[in-house]
């Protein structure tokens, strides 16, 4: 998809109103997860997973074009690929660093 397809796929408002469902959706489970025994990973995955459920508006632009710029996103993407997606990238929006390859 061209940049500029993907950039009116961030603003549309159909695509807005689910991606904020998907997010929604993904941080209650995130929520409700058991500990990893990886306390600062845990903390920064449930804070954003808090600020999420508590401030929904503050979260939605940065998801809607994190999500856009995936070319496997499209505006007929199933809600389940929109909430694979979310799911996907909830570490990089939380700060936790990826995982050394060991």
């Amino acid at each position: 998809m061209a940049f500029t397809d993907q950039a009116a796929l961030a603003i549309h408002d159909i695509f807005r109103q689910r991606v904020r469902i998907a997010v929604a959706r993904v941080a209650v489970t995130v929520a409700f997860e058991p500990s990893t025994g990886d306390a600062a990973r845990d903390a920064k995955r449930k804070d954003l997973a808090t600020n999420t459920l508590n401030n929904p508006d503050d979260h939605l632009n940065r998801w809607a074009w994190s999500l856009a710029s995936q070319d496997n996103i499209t505006y007929t993407s199933t809600d389940s690929a929109l909430q694979n997606g979310v799911t996907q990238g909830w570490n990089a929006m939380a700060g936790v660093p990826p995982a050394s390859a060991a």
